[in-house]
């Protein structure tokens, strides 16, 4: 999980100067997503919170399905919905 965490958030960051991202400390940014490595999910259409709901991944099963995703402390999204 170290290794995906700076791969996916603390290296993008420093590469492009992004103060206060990329890592999980005071005075940082909260963006979070918080995730279930143990279930499974087939990507669906309806699950595609984009304007053009086309992708090459629909109807592949992944394993660990996004719970949770916080921008700025504030949760957008929660049990499989937008909230914001």
């Amino acid at each position: 999980m170290e290794k995906i965490v700076e791969l996916t958030a603390t290296n993008p960051a420093k590469l492009f100067g992004l103060e206060n991202k990329g890592t999980i400390a005071a005075n940082y940014d909260a963006d979070l997503t918080l995730i279930d490595l143990n279930e499974s999910f087939e990507l669906k259409k309806e699950d595609l919170f984009y304007r053009h709901q086309h992708s090459p991944y629909i109807g592949k099963t992944y394993k660990g399905a996004v719970k949770t995703t916080i921008v700025g402390g504030e949760v957008v999204f929660e049990n499989g919905q937008l909230t914001k």
